[in-house]
């Protein structure tokens, strides 16, 4: 990678999905100059096509997102959507959103979300969901802004990307990190090596990223989906695969994010691969993925049990699932079962 280019693209997907996943129908990052202590609109979504202002100046202090730099906290509040850059359509007051972007207590930027319906105002939950995307973010934006190592920064957000596109649908919030998590487990299990385990947890959190490319109406639908929408859906691991590959420190995560859905019987998706031609982190994906979806609540049905989750992997052990990963995730899930729950290692919290 040779520009930024594609960063600002990745950047302003996470705009969007940030926006969508918050039901709000207006998003911006503004960024701080620091010469001029303003700031200034580096990339914003609206749901209805409208641009923001890109002359739009913000002194320190002014407005909400002002605010919020100043005073380096999060605010949830009422505002117009002026203050965004956006001039106002019909509406006057709406319910504003607003997180700072940091590190080390220098102040970065500020992201901010924008509800019309003022009647709905943000959470505390929508609050932590936002800045923990802005905190990933953050860390991009800083190698952004020193014009570091370009490879760095497109990692740093799509990381932030993925956040922002699981946080759509709220059944799925912590799968990645879970599914990182699981895949470690089973490496070790395996006898894998330090690097080994690392690359299948930045698969685990990657396996999914190519879901940006699935439009809502599939990637939200509260049933199972016809066959049409299955076959559009698969897409989504060769998405992942295009999104994943121009990053060189994650060479060993490209085929684990584009192969995580090929069966042992060779039924899967994209390529058919069969056996031990799927890649062995693939494998191993698949089962932690298979996993956690059994035991998570989906909106079509309710999850299960983690005995019942155990007895559906030795049931497709063969058929779905290398039957010797499936082995190795049992050995450690009823060793965690047998160990004190102060000893137990805990999967990552939603």
């Amino acid at each position: 990678m040779n520009s930024y280019e594609g960063i600002d693209n990745l950047l302003n997907l996470i705009i969007e999905n940030s926006a969508a996943a918050l039901e709000a129908q207006r998003g911006t990052l503004m960024l701080v100059d620091g010469e001029k202590q303003e700031l200034y609109v580096k990339t914003a979504w609206s749901n209805n096509g409208q641009t923001a202002d890109a002359n739009l100046r913000l002194k320190i202090g002014e407005g909400i997102p002002g605010l919020v730099v100043k005073e380096r906290r999060a605010m949830r509040s009422t505002g117009k959507s002026s203050s965004l850059g956006f001039s106002n359509t019909h509406q006057d007051e709406a319910t504003v959103l607003s997180v700072p972007l940091q590190l080390r207590d220098h102040p970065l930027g500020v992201l901010t979300v924008l509800r019309e319906d003022a009647e709905r105002p943000f959470t505390e939950d929508d609050e932590m969901l936002l800045g923990s995307i802005g905190s990933q973010m953050a860390v991009a934006i800083e190698n952004y802004r020193l014009n570091l190592d370009v490879e760095r920064t497109y990692l740093e957000t799509i990381m932030a990307l993925a956040l922002a596109v699981e946080a759509k649908d709220p059944y799925s919030a912590g799968h990645s990190k879970r599914v990182g998590y699981y895949a470690m487990k089973i490496g070790e299990q395996i006898g894998l090596d330090e690097e080994m385990l690392r690359t299948l947890n930045d698969a685990g959190v990657l396996h999914d990223i190519g879901k940006i490319g699935i439009k809502d109406e599939i990637l939200l639908k509260p049933a199972p989906l016809d066959p049409d929408e299955q076959k559009i859906m698969q897409q989504h691991s060769a998405i992942g695969e295009a999104i994943v590959r121009p990053i060189r420190s994650l060479s060993k995560v490209v085929a684990l994010v584009r192969h995580h859905h090929e069966r042992f019987d060779g039924a899967g998706y994209p390529n058919g691969l069969k056996g031990e031609a799927i890649p062995l982190g693939a494998r191993i994906l698949a089962v932690a993925d298979t996993y956690d979806a059994i035991i998570t609540d989906r909106p079509y049905r309710k999850r299960m049990s983690i005995e019942r989750a155990k007895d559906e992997l030795r049931r497709n052990a063969g058929h779905q699932h290398d039957p010797a990963v499936v082995e190795a995730f049992l050995r450690f899930v009823e060793g965690k079962e047998e160990r004190p729950a102060s000893a137990k290692s805990q999967p990552p919290a939603a």
